[in-house]
């Protein structure tokens, strides 16, 4: 069962954020024919510091096309699982840098534009705000 949900979203996706007991699911959505879903699973008590980890990125933005992948910050996503967040390149057809939140497995992985890393820290910290004190209801 959901017991939040919130959506941020471009003209070329859509992330959604639910809250499923104590665990968080950010789902990327690409628009398009095929509408591609990538997700990542973490625990509720791990969303702030994933907020902080891409609030950082956004102020720390690379300043040309990357070749390779750059290192932001890992979090204890919960249980066993990390998540590693990264600059990457080149996206969108070789035109800009990505910000990777990626977890363990196939398909986990949800990446935002660097354009757009800035406006989704944003919305991720103002998530942590709505689901403060979920983590202690059962």
């Amino acid at each position: 069962m959901v017991a939040y949900g919130g959506i941020w979203q471009t003209r070329r996706v859509l992330v959604e954020l639910l809250v499923k007991g104590k665990k968080v699911v950010l789902q990327r959505t690409r628009g398009g024919a095929k509408n591609k879903k990538k997700s990542i699973t973490l625990a509720l008590d791990s969303l702030l510091p994933l907020a902080e980890v891409v609030s950082q990125a956004g102020g720390n933005k690379p300043d040309s096309i990357l070749t390779n992948t750059v290192p932001i910050g890992i979090i204890d996503g919960g249980g066993s699982s990390f998540i590693r967040v990264e600059w990457g390149g080149p996206y969108w057809y070789g035109n800009e840098n990505a910000l990777f939140i990626k977890g363990g497995g196939v398909n986990e992985c949800v990446a935002i534009e660097e354009q757009y890393v800035q406006s989704f820290a944003r919305w991720l910290l103002g998530q942590w705000l709505a689901t403060v004190g979920m983590e202690t209801a059962d």
